[in-house]
């Protein structure tokens, strides 16, 4: 019994190495694989049976005494390998793995072992000042080349470029991080709103972060047309009518579902002339036909509310954080680090985004007052992403524009707007 119970742990710990990906939520219940395996294998391996002789394997009896240096070794060498050069590959990872097994057997041979073995080091009280003292020094080592790299960083955030790439860091909307957007797990609508009460055009802008971030071109337009503006936007929930799973909260994100309800019922009671809607579309946990369905679903509701609506398509999404990006750029070029390395700029189009939009175009023919916009040429002529140009710095992390960049194109979203719904805008 203690062999299938061996047999079974080892297939546990493999399966939970092989399997469990970024998105796995660890410490959790998937934790418990690995750990209820490991002592299985281990009660297993005190029966001479065929696993104990397969884990007796010299190749891998070697690789056990080896596990914990190379544990050590291999992380600082990847997080080196991915600061010299960003698009780092498989193979390149494994050479890497590689090299740092032949440090861990080095350090194990010529450190390890002779510190542990040592028999002045064990007796005499000598050892343990001499223990001490390494520690010590070992420790201020530490501290002096944090201390080093802190200042060296500092002095680089000090530089014209590496200020920009700070300034497009904030360069968040007004609405964001106030009462306008309500918080992951909050349901009450925010009271929000700019312009005159009395306005004849009331504009309605719905959705999640990324409806957020087209607020500056709309309050620029709402201003100069004397609209008024309403806000609906909640962080991380997307205007389609989807139950959502929040990693980040490990369940259901039944807040998101709970707020939607609240704000399509609202705006039945304020129809808006317009509203304006649009949504992060690379959801992981959302596939072509829950945009579709989902999508579907609210376009009816807010066919029905509204005299037009008009929904953006997502902004395209840049391969890593952008200003990261740029900022890495910048210093690897002084350090002469930038042979072969890639531009921040990126594709304007991937599968998702093609699956995501024609979903919603499906879900809008059904309706008459429901009108797409895509922006992606203008945001990305030919089909590439330029992040940055003289004036601005396109994205302010790794899926958001910036405000001033948003604002920038409130000429072009104004006749966008008037063009999908024929000027009745």
């Amino acid at each position: 019994f203690t062999q299938i119970l061996g047999w079974f742990g080892l297939a546990a710990v493999i399966l939970a190495g092989s399997l469990y990906t970024a998105r796995t939520p660890f410490p959790g219940w998937a934790a418990l694989l690995p750990v209820l395996g490991t002592p299985f294998i281990l009660l297993a391996g005190e029966n001479q049976g065929r696993l104990a002789r397969v884990l007796s394997w010299r190749p891998l009896r070697l690789f056990g005494r080896l596990s914990y240096s190379w544990y050590l070794w291999h992380w600082p060498a990847l997080v080196f390998a991915r600061a010299l050069h960003e698009d780092i590959t498989l193979p390149q990872r494994l050479i890497v793995l590689a090299l740092t097994l032949g440090v861990a057997a080095l350090s194990y041979r010529f450190i390890e072992n002779p510190v542990r073995r040592s028999r002045s080091l064990g007796r005499s009280a000598y050892g343990t000042v001499y223990g001490a003292a390494l520690m010590g020094a070992l420790a201020l080592f530490s501290l002096g080349l944090g201390a080093s790299w802190w200042g060296a960083a500092a002095v680089q955030s000090r530089s014209p470029e590496q200020a920009r790439y700070v300034a497009a860091r904030e360069d968040k909307p007004t609405v964001s991080n106030t009462r306008c957007t309500v918080r992951r797990t909050g349901t009450r609508l925010a009271d929000c709103a700019e312009g005159p009460a009395d306005a004849p055009f009331t504009v309605a802008l719905f959705g999640d972060s990324h409806a957020a971030q087209w607020a500056p071109a709309l309050q620029k337009i709402a201003s100069e047309r004397g609209w008024r503006l309403l806000y609906y936007m909640k962080v991380g929930c997307p205007g389609i009518d989807v139950t959502l799973f929040a990693q980040s909260l490990g369940r259901d994100y039944t807040e998101c579902d709970t707020w939607r309800g609240a704000t399509l019922d609202e705006m039945q009671e304020v129809n808006p002339d317009l509203v304006v809607m649009s949504s992060f579309g690379h959801y992981g946990v959302l596939d072509a036909q829950d945009w579709r369905v989902g999508s579907e679903a609210v376009f009816a509701d807010l066919a029905a509310i509204a005299g037009s609506v008009v929904v953006i398509r997502d902004s395209p999404l840049p391969d890593s954080d952008v200003p990261a990006c740029l900022s890495r750029g910048t210093w690897r070029r002084k350090l002469g680090l930038n042979v072969g390395e890639r531009s921040c700029n990126f594709p304007a189009r991937n599968r998702k985004s093609v699956e995501v939009f024609e979903a919603q175009q499906e879900a809008a023919r059904e309706f008459r007052n429901v009108h797409l916009l895509d922006l992606t040429n203008v945001l990305c002529p030919q089909g590439v992403c330029v992040v940055q140009t003289e004036e601005r710095i396109l994205f302010r992390d790794y899926n958001h524009l910036t405000a001033s960049y948003v604002r920038s194109l409130s000429g072009r979203l104004e006749r966008a707007f008037d063009e999908v719904a024929g000027g009745s805008l």
